[in-house]
């Protein structure tokens, strides 16, 4: 299965290290907008995704910030359709993607490691409900995890990308990760 993306044709079957670029993956989630574009404001994965990696203990960082990168190929489906029977093919689409993309950068991910990730996901899902979606008497999102105590400014994805770009070079130091730099575009 073949598909454009920013750095070219991939193969999703097929997918190599460089089709992970560090830079196209910061550009791509940062022109996604969390909730399906639900929010009050525009706020991207990108910029979800360096506080999920904020969250976690300094060795899982990298892990937590590509956490959504299946998402540069195939976007986000909202969790109650992703998880209805009919969507099994693109969970394991979605699962085939990121199994892979962490194998390219050598992540082995205990169940323990996991979890931590999944628990600062949800702690960050909660908190951006409870602070970007328009309000809903029922808190649905504090049953998830408590919200964390600071205030998310929402990034322009300009910015959400560089934030992104900035906290990978911080986490990843091999430079061939990141390709062409993002700022040469």
């Amino acid at each position: 299965m073949h598909l454009h993306v920013a750095s070219g044709m991939v193969d999703l079957d097929d997918l190599k290290f460089e089709d992970f670029n560090l830079s196209h993956m910061g550009h791509a989630l940062s022109q996604l907008c969390r909730f399906r574009g639900g929010t009050v404001h525009f706020y991207s994965v990108a910029q979800h995704c360096v506080y999920v990696s904020m969250l976690v203990p300094p060795r899982l960082g990298f892990a937590a910030l590509i956490h959504e990168g299946e998402e540069m190929f195939v976007t986000d489906v909202p969790t109650p359709i992703k998880y209805d029977p009919n969507m099994a093919w693109f969970r394991s689409l979605s699962q085939r993607i990121t199994a892979r993309m962490y194998e390219c950068y050598s992540i082995v991910l205990t169940d323990e490691d996991k979890n931590t990730i999944k628990e600062a996901d949800e702690i960050m899902l909660s908190t951006e409900a409870e602070q970007l979606l328009p309000k809903d008497k029922s808190l649905w999102h504090r049953k998830i995890a408590r919200p964390a105590p600071f205030v998310i400014t929402p990034l322009v994805p300009k910015s959400a990308e560089r934030l992104w770009i900035a906290r990978a070079r911080e986490l990843w130091t091999d430079a061939r990760a990141f390709g062409v730099d993002a700022d040469d575009r």
